[in-house]
């Protein structure tokens, strides 16, 4: 009895009043005959009600329920739209939405209930009920109710690509399937905090020699970058938000996130460092490499392996040493509340291991979750060649340079292969005696190997 009351402590009830949003057409009380009726019901029970909008959204429809329903007395609640960000970590503030009511009707537009459901959830007090005016023009035209566990949506969600691993492969389809479960992105000081001179700045204490590349090619030590993500993704995202974090941050940074569902891509190492020799020999970054350039191709190769700093004016990047890659890959996978992704698996098996994300993010539980029958397919479409190019590129054909230079700037479409062990192609036995000398056995544990002799 007590799982149960558990379980049921989770679900959030609501009730659909079935009239189809009249889409470009004016609201009239006829559109509202559901929801008259309904308050007419409860009014017998001495409910108590209120009106929840977003200014300046459907403001004629909070008039029209405000003024022109006399069936009962509402408290209203007309909100500033920055109100629906949930904080992580906050406290409850006596404010004039403690008032306790039974019911709330939405006077939005239904594209709002899934953040307003969210808010009543857990900024209200008193569990009201949710009353939606409005459904899809498909759906139900009776009134009906509804039962939601959303709470696999509610953490914070950290996606992480480390650079060169691919991220397009997985970024696109990602950002698509937070958008269709109405989580938002917020990257600003989170994502690539290398392009926000607000987040550098916070980051920039003192210069130490030897460390990593930042601002005006100011140095600083490695260990700040981590400290800096470290306290910034225990505050950001907040509930319902997302963020990916494209540097190399330790994973044990990652992991203080606690309260955060986390995400990891991973991929062959040996393929990174492939694909960032052909990045940076063609990409639009080259003109700040000049030392590199210089080198062959063996010794550049070599020189990746044992890790670098390379200097951008608005970076703060570093390219680590394999082992490195390696202890991080190999941290996530055995880290409980770390979610792995391979690469190689989003390339050759995309819907199988889109199925079991959303097993792991448990979307099943959601009463009005996307259709999956669709949404896997459109999940694989975007992490292809094809629609990260706009038809240019097919995976495999080999390109011998990167797309990434148009009219002088830098645009982020780098697909040159799509395909796994390229680097079989490239490396010399000297590069890959380094590697097996520095990352060997890594590579066997993260399952790339069965052994030495490659």
């Amino acid at each position: 009895m007590q799982a149960a009351e558990q379980e049921n402590s989770k679900r959030q009830r609501f009730i659909a009043l079935g009239c189809p949003y009249p889409e470009g057409k004016d609201i009239s009380s006829e559109h509202l005959s559901n929801l008259l009726y309904f308050l007419t019901q409860i009014k017998k029970e001495n409910s108590k009600v209120g009106i929840l909008s977003i200014q300046g959204h459907e403001d004629h429809l909070f008039n029209l329920l405000t003024k022109g329903l006399k069936v009962m007395d509402f408290h209203l609640y007309n909100l500033p739209s920055e109100v629906m960000h949930i904080q992580r970590g906050n406290g409850f503030e006596e404010t004039y939405l403690d008032h306790e009511v039974d019911y709330v009707v939405f006077a939005t537009h239904p594209k709002y209930y899934s953040a307003l459901r969210r808010f009543v959830r857990y900024r209200l007090p008193g569990k009201p009920i949710p009353l939606l005016i409005f459904t899809k023009s498909n759906a139900k035209k009776q009134i009906f109710e509804i039962w939601e566990d959303d709470t696999p949506l509610m953490a914070p969600k950290i996606l992480t690509v480390p650079p060169l691993a691919g991220s397009k492969r997985l970024v696109h389809s990602f950002m698509h399937l937070m958008e269709c479960l109405g989580i938002q992105l917020n990257n600003v000081e989170v994502g690539q905090a290398y392009f926000h001179q607000r987040a550098i700045h916070q980051i920039l204490t003192r210069p130490v020699d030897g460390g990593q590349v930042c601002f005006k090619g100011e140095l600083i030590a490695s260990e700040a970058i981590d400290r800096y993500y470290g306290h910034i993704l225990q505050h950001k995202p907040n509930i319902y938000q997302y963020c990916t974090v494209h540097v190399p941050i330790s994973t044990e940074v990652l992991a203080l996130a606690e309260d955060a569902d986390k995400y990891y891509l991973i991929r062959d190492p040996r393929d990174m460092v492939n694909s960032f020799y052909h990045r940076m020999k063609h990409d639009s970054i080259q003109n700040e490499l000049q030392e590199f350039l210089k080198l062959e191709k063996e010794d550049a190769f070599l020189a990746l392996i044992k890790g670098m700093d390379f200097v951008r004016k608005d970076y703060f990047q570093k390219w680590l040493p394999i082992e490195k890659i390696c202890h991080n890959f190999i941290t996530a996978l055995y880290h409980d509340a770390i979610y792995v992704i391979r690469w190689e698996d989003l390339r050759y098996r995309p819907e199988e291991t889109y199925k079991k994300l959303l097993e792991h993010m448990r979307i099943e539980t959601l009463a009005e979750r996307p259709c999956l029958e669709y949404l896997i397919p459109e999940l694989v479409r975007r992490g292809t060649f094809e629609y990260q190019t706009g038809g240019k590129r097919k995976e495999g054909e080999g390109h011998d340079k990167i797309l990434g230079c148009h009219d002088g700037k830098h645009i982020l479409i780098n697909c040159r292969n799509g395909e796994s062990r390229d680097w079989e192609k490239h490396f010399s036995h000297k590069v890959k005696d380094a590697i097996k000398e520095r990352a060997g056995q890594y590579l066997i544990e993260l399952g790339y190997e069965k052994d030495m002799n490659w």
